[in-house]
């Protein structure tokens, strides 16, 4: 025979298997005395051992600060990857083999190995477009291999030339781009 959790009472023998409560209500009394005890305590907190008293529905609160759960997530995103050494490679390798965010440079790049690094107005290296000389404007068109030849077709510019050129209506020869 079994009996309620909470009181004692003796439970039919058609009820459920599971069934650990005579009633909702020993059921409920139950719960609020075992959370009692755990907001009175309070918990210590998982990474700097700092007292955390809780209020009620924080029970489960084990992190006192934004900064102790950036701790917490940086160390059990390391302690993830050490369980699985195998899948770390994999991981590694995939993020290498991503495309990088503008794959037009890359791809011009390419076509064009010999091209500059860096601005040709002002000398800008740090990121660079590509610029259509005017007649070979991309107006609507794919782009297309054609379209990217440097230097007969194209200039490599700072977004900041680039605009200059394209929507403050510099001319090139202002930009020192053309003679």
């Amino acid at each position: 025979m079994r009996h309620c959790a909470e009181c004692g009472t003796e439970l039919p023998p058609a009820s459920p298997f599971h069934r650990k409560w005579c009633s909702g209500k020993c059921k409920a009394r139950h719960r609020k005395r075992g959370q009692a005890g755990k907001l009175a305590d309070g918990h210590n907190c998982r990474v700097c051992a700092k007292h955390i008293d809780l209020r009620p529905g924080q029970a489960n609160k084990w992190i006192c600060s934004a900064k102790c759960r950036r701790a917490r997530n940086a160390q059990s995103v390391r302690e993830f990857h050490l369980r699985r050494p195998v899948m770390e490679a994999i991981y590694r390798a995939r993020t290498k083999a991503k495309m990088p965010a503008d794959s037009q440079n890359r791809r011009f790049y390419m076509l064009n190995p010999v091209a500059p690094r860096s601005c040709e107005s002002c000398g800008e290296n740090r990121v660079t477009e590509v610029a259509h000389k005017p007649g070979h404007e991309r107006i609507g068109e794919r782009r297309s291999s054609a379209n990217l030849r440097w230097p007969e077709k194209t200039w490599v510019l700072c977004p900041t030339c680039h605009r200059l050129l394209d929507r403050m209506n510099y001319s090139p020869q202002e930009l020192g781009l053309m003679p």
